[in-house]
């Protein structure tokens, strides 16, 4: 029951996360960077909605990567990039812990 719930918590993060990806891309002028970040807003979606962990792990390092060379290269505002880099570092170890079974108390 507890790990249901968590399930439906990380749906939830993974559409806040993603939503707050595709709002900061709509801002990005290099096309490719934007193009990137958007699929990959997707790409964490499907992973999440499809129990796929291991590949949402590697989506997450993917979009940390892109967004703070958004970040380098003045693409992505600082206080975004940050906000969205402490996200994914909270969503990554959340589902590090449900796969490892070590679920926090809700």
């Amino acid at each position: 029951m507890l790990r249901m719930q968590f399930i439906m918590v990380l749906d939830r993060k993974a559409e806040e996360i993603s939503l707050v990806l595709i709002k900061i891309s709509v801002y990005v002028r290099r096309k490719e960077l934007r193009e990137r970040l958007e699929r990959l807003s997707f790409e964490l979606l499907e992973n999440i909605a499809t129990r796929d962990l291991q590949p949402a792990l590697l989506t997450i390092s993917a979009v940390e990567g892109l967004v703070k060379f958004g970040r380098t290269i003045y693409e992505i505002e600082p206080v975004n990039a940050d906000t969205v880099l402490e996200a994914l570092e909270e969503f990554d170890s959340a589902i590090r812990q449900v796969r490892e079974g070590s679920l926090p108390d809700i």
